[in-house]
């Protein structure tokens, strides 16, 4: 019978993880003075590390032993949101992070055991999917045989499964935001809905564009009983300059933004900012050659995402 971390693995290929049955847990302690308390690297595992708070979405980052593995004494430091979270060697998977729903960013670096230095240079983001409050992701990351990175992210049910067996790591302090400040409710615009092709204020919007965005504000108005700010972010997609990407995303942003406050939605509470082409989410156009190619595949990553601060009403009201 083939067990459940062996099928596990070979659902992975991706990673070139094979499975390894009954594999000894890690543990380990910071030698300190006498009498001073050993400093526990591993904790067990438990279900409540899986589970969602319903006003936040929750992401377990795991790494799994590999055989023949010529990088299992490197850790690998994870970023999330840019700052740092976990530094995860293999054979154990990272406390689980709260972050507030939609798309996040991951960065996976591998460590220097002899500097001491943690940092991810010029690693690029890895855009999350679109995270839902109450739900809990699980990304698996690994090192390939010639030192690269690799990541993929894996069904709960199939994560769970393994991971009740693989200890928490928890000698590294995350510095990641929990999430305790997340909009109460986020909207994403795709921009080519709303803009025609490279165009930014009121005379490049698309025929019913107007009224997309009157919807929205209906949609924020009605389901709010009290509204403390509203942020609109714009986005571009990575082709053309970062200066220019940056300029459109601001553009597009204040464009949507007094359009909300044209359809009753108060000004002192909007605000509207550009990110350029800096957070997209969707980042493997480069396999297409032909501009046509290259927009089409970038189109999710025009988008103007409005979030919404407040207090929501009931959902019987």
């Amino acid at each position: 019978m083939i067990s459940g971390r062996k099928v596990f693995f070979c659902m992975l290929a991706l990673l070139s993880i094979t499975a390894s049955i009954g594999c000894a847990s890690a543990s380990a302690a910071v030698a300190g003075k006498v009498n001073k308390p050993a400093w526990t690297m591993d904790i067990p595992p438990s279900a409540a590390q899986w589970e969602a708070e319903s006003s936040r979405a929750r992401i377990v980052i795991f790494r799994l032993q590999k055989e023949n593995d010529d990088y299992a004494l490197l850790p690998l430091n994870v970023f999330v949101n840019k700052d740092y979270h976990a530094s995860l060697y293999p054979e154990h998977q990272a406390v689980s992070v709260s972050v507030c729903p939609g798309v996040s960013s991951l960065i996976v670096f591998p460590g220097n055991r002899k500097s001491g230095m943690v940092g991810y240079g010029h690693a690029p983001d890895v855009a999350t999917p679109v995270l839902h409050a109450g739900s809990t992701y699980f990304y698996q990351i690994a090192m390939d045989d010639m030192g690269q990175v690799a990541g993929r992210w894996v069904n709960a049910d199939q994560a769970k499964e393994v991971l009740s067996s693989v200890n928490i790591q928890a000698h590294t302090l995350s510095r990641v935001d929990s999430g305790e400040n997340c909009p109460s409710e986020s909207y994403i615009l795709n921009s080519s809905v709303l803009f025609k092709f490279d165009k930014y204020d009121t005379a490049g919007l698309l025929p019913g564009a107007v009224q997309t965005i009157n919807e929205l504000a209906a949609a924020i108005k009605s389901g709010h009983q009290n509204i403390s700010k509203i942020v609109v972010i714009g986005h571009a997609d990575p082709l053309g300059s970062a200066r220019h990407n940056q300029f459109i995303s601001e553009q597009r942003a204040r464009t949507v933004m007094n359009h909300l406050i044209s359809a009753g939605l108060d000004a002192q509470t909007l605000s509207a900012q550009g990110l350029g082409s800096s957070t997209p989410v969707r980042t493997d156009c480069d396999k297409y050659s032909s501009q046509r190619e290259l927009i089409n595949c970038n189109q999710p990553n025009r988008r103007v995402e409005v979030e919404v601060y407040g207090i929501k009403k009931p959902a019987n009201q």
